[in-house]
């Protein structure tokens, strides 16, 4: 699978080439077999893409190919994430969500990507590796930051940038041009 996801300004465009997208949700127009898109409006109390565990995936890739903005969390379960694009949460009217962003697969950055939780001072956790030779901003407000896996273990990134951030833990080698930590409060 090598789902896709970007976003206009009234809806969020899910496409994948290789499958059927199908849908029974209100708020949702499928636009051929394999797009459908969906009103950012009908999409309350976060976002959840989940690929893994379908048996006739050989490799599960989502690719964020621009700047997408959610009400409450955004998780993300893939073999494989392509970030192109920043990941932005706020805050939600009536759900229990905290705006957190949850990557659940090796990450890779195809431009530079902020992950942004400030808004709700939710938390960001990356629990695989993260590679790319691009920036990556984390700002979580008063949230916890967390990666897992390796980051620049197979391609260093350019910049790593902590901008506004409670703690942030490394559970393994961190490799980047640059670092930079600000808002230490």
């Amino acid at each position: 699978d090598d789902l896709a996801i970007t976003e206009d300004a009234t809806h969020y465009l899910i496409t994948d080439a290789n499958l059927t997208l199908t849908t029974g949700t209100a708020g949702v127009i499928r636009v051929d077999a394999n797009t459908i898109r969906v009103l950012k409006s009908a999409v309350t109390g976060g976002l959840i893409v989940n690929t893994l565990g379908e048996a006739t995936a050989a490799a599960d890739t989502v690719t964020i190919g621009g700047d997408v903005t959610c009400d409450g969390d955004v998780t993300i379960n893939a073999e494989f994430i392509n970030l192109g694009g920043n990941l932005t949460t706020r805050e939600t009217t009536g759900t229990p969500q905290s705006g957190a962003i949850i990557l659940n697969g090796a990450v890779t950055l195809t431009d530079d990507v902020e992950l942004n939780t400030s808004a709700v001072n939710g938390a960001v956790s990356l629990t695989s590796t993260l590679d790319g030779a691009f920036d990556l901003t984390l700002n979580t407000g008063s949230g916890n930051a967390g990666v897992t896996g390796a980051v620049g273990g197979t391609i260093s990134l350019d910049a790593l940038i902590i901008d506004d951030t409670g703690i942030v833990t490394f559970n393994s080698t961190v490799c980047a041009t640059s670092y930079e930590q600000t808002d230490l409060d």
